[in-house]
């Protein structure tokens, strides 16, 4: 359904104002424009409306061709782009019988940090993300802005906490293993063994000692000219290593 939507202070306009900031918004053309081409179903589309010939092929539910105005009471950003989509929640169920390679993002605090490891994840065929804790959550503006389009692509979920994720049935079938800064790392990367998980820890005060107590726990080598690497830089290298091992172990196999 297409509507002229260009007031303000339209009751629609006030109510998705109200909620934007619980629901999955992607915001700027690009972003948007690659949605379109992936086929993605959206629920709301808001246009300019002289972007509104740009999206005809769009699959959304809901169209919106408005103005500025609406534009910017709707924007978590600085300068409210010309496109804002917002889609159902992408969070796609994560199998824990099947996987092989699962990284967990315990209290992780910072949406860039957060919204790299997607990204990785998405390059590095990294099976899923569990996000435990109070942390981020993947509706933040700041995260889908740093993901773009690898929180569609990875498979994900949320957990209330560590303990209780470990607690799980499915888990049993993993290896578990900790991160944490060296000297306390007690294994290196290559001597992950899959099917595995990956814990990466808050960026302040990291693992809780007693998962670092009763788990391995890697470490990534290092000159020592650095107290440690930012939480998501070291991810992505845990991520990979973890996707080297994988296909070295498979061309073992065949």
């Amino acid at each position: 359904m297409i509507s002229e939507i260009t007031s303000r202070t339209n009751p629609r306009v006030k109510d998705l104002a109200s909620r934007v900031k619980e629901l999955f918004v992607f915001e700027g053309e690009k972003l948007v424009m690659d949605l379109v081409a992936r086929g993605e179903e959206i629920e709301l589309l808001l246009v300019h409306e002289r972007l509104r010939d740009r999206v005809q092929d769009a699959r959304a539910a809901d169209v919106w061709v408005t103005r500025r105005g609406v534009l910017d009471k709707i924007s978590r950003l600085k300068d409210a782009p010309d496109l804002i989509a917002v889609l159902p929640s992408p969070e796609r169920p994560l199998p824990l019988e099947t996987a092989r390679a699962v990284v967990v993002l315990d209290g992780l605090q910072d949406p860039a940090n957060a919204g790299t490891v997607f990204r990785c994840a998405a390059a590095f065929g990294i099976d899923g993300i569990i996000l435990t804790g109070d942390g981020v959550k993947p509706w933040n503006h700041r995260f889908i802005r740093a993901a773009q389009t690898a929180v569609l692509d990875v498979p994900w979920r949320l957990e209330k906490s560590l303990e209780g994720l470990l607690a799980l049935p499915g888990i049993a079938g993993f290896n578990v293993y900790m991160t944490a800064a060296a000297p306390e790392g007690e294994a290196k990367c290559m001597e992950i063994e899959h099917p595995c998980l990956v814990v990466v820890g808050n960026e302040g005060h990291g693992i809780a000692k007693p998962f670092l107590q009763e788990y391995p726990v890697l470490s990534i080598p290092q000159s020592g000219r650095v107290e440690s690497l930012n939480a998501g830089v070291s991810a992505c290298i845990l991520m990979y290593e973890m996707q080297r091992l994988r296909q070295a172990a498979a061309g073992e196999e065949a």
